[in-house]
């Protein structure tokens, strides 16, 4: 279920409405929810490559062996219910012999039973780090949204073994901050497959530049949520472009989105999108309440 409040650039939403929209989502609702958390329980986990010729990809990803140019540690703590535990993927651009190599890290996070189209999987990550890279991860690729947009975070679905061509995702949070890919695949799934690489249009292909991401678990929520608040919040644009949304969503709190949702009556969430140029009229920023089920009523 998802609700969201809006920021119209020609403010033709009055900032009367806008302000109680706001009071609305920071106000404490108790919870009781008639629901069930579902959370993977198996894994499966691989490394591929992608040689490098004239500084651009020489072709497509190739199972890889080598783990210097990527690899998972530890993947088993995605899927043993522990939440403070991560599975680490890592991938990097490195030289071997005569040849340079960038690398594709996945993850594939699989559910007990076959789970309905257009259920939400929520997968809590930290957001990536980077090592050999002389400028800023988020800054250089315009926020955490970048990472989606970048291809630099891969995610897919699958029902068995067959890929499902229609996942949407994005990246959103909650009350405390925590960081969540949000997918919805449009067909049954039994998993959700995360890739994580070393190279993009931005990034380029720097040798001994690496990247590696924490992955915590995946989960979703069945039944029906009675009654309740938010269980995260994340932010979509209309007539900006994605470096400019990214660049409001570079660090998460910037703008204390999760402050809506909170359960303090004294904090907010800010939609600010006066001080970015070149932004058209009629231009807004939305922020959208995920709700971790469909109401019941």
């Amino acid at each position: 279920m998802i609700i969201k409040g809006r920021l119209i650039e020609n403010m033709s939403i009055s900032f009367l409405k806008y302000l109680m929209l706001l009071i609305l989502f920071s106000t404490s609702i108790n919870l009781s929810w008639a629901q069930t958390k579902v959370s993977a329980n198996s894994q499966t986990n691989g490394k591929n490559s992608a040689t490098i010729v004239l500084g651009a990809l020489g072709g497509n990803y190739t199972p890889e062996d080598n783990a210097s140019i990527a690899n998972v540690t530890n993947p088993g703590n995605a899927v043993n219910g522990d939440t403070s535990s991560f599975a680490t993927m890592m991938a990097k651009n490195i030289s071997v012999l005569l040849f340079d190599y960038t690398g594709e890290a996945w993850l594939d996070m699989k559910y007990p039973s076959t789970i309905g189209a257009n259920t939400t999987t929520f997968v809590k990550i930290d957001k990536p780090t980077a090592t050999g890279l002389s400028v800023d991860l988020l800054n250089l690729v315009g926020g955490l949204l970048g990472l989606l947009s970048e291809n630099i975070v891969i995610v897919e679905a699958y029902n068995n073994n067959s890929k499902i061509a229609n996942v949407k995702s994005t990246i959103v949070e909650d009350a405390n901050g925590n960081i969540y890919l949000k997918v919805i695949p449009n067909q049954d799934y039994t998993s959700v497959r995360l890739k994580l690489r070393s190279q993009s249009n931005l990034l380029g292909l720097s040798l001994g530049a690496g990247l590696s991401m924490n992955v915590y678990e995946a989960f979703y929520y069945n039944g029906t949520n009675s009654c309740g608040k938010p269980f995260t919040t994340g932010v979509e644009s209309v007539g900006l472009n994605v470096d400019l949304l990214g660049g409001l969503f570079t660090s998460l709190g910037t703008n204390n989105y999760n402050k809506s949702i909170d359960g303090d009556t004294d904090t907010y969430s800010i939609l600010k999108a006066g001080n970015l140029l070149n932004v058209n009229v009629g231009s807004y920023i939305s922020q959208y309440f995920y709700f971790p089920t469909t109401s019941s009523a």
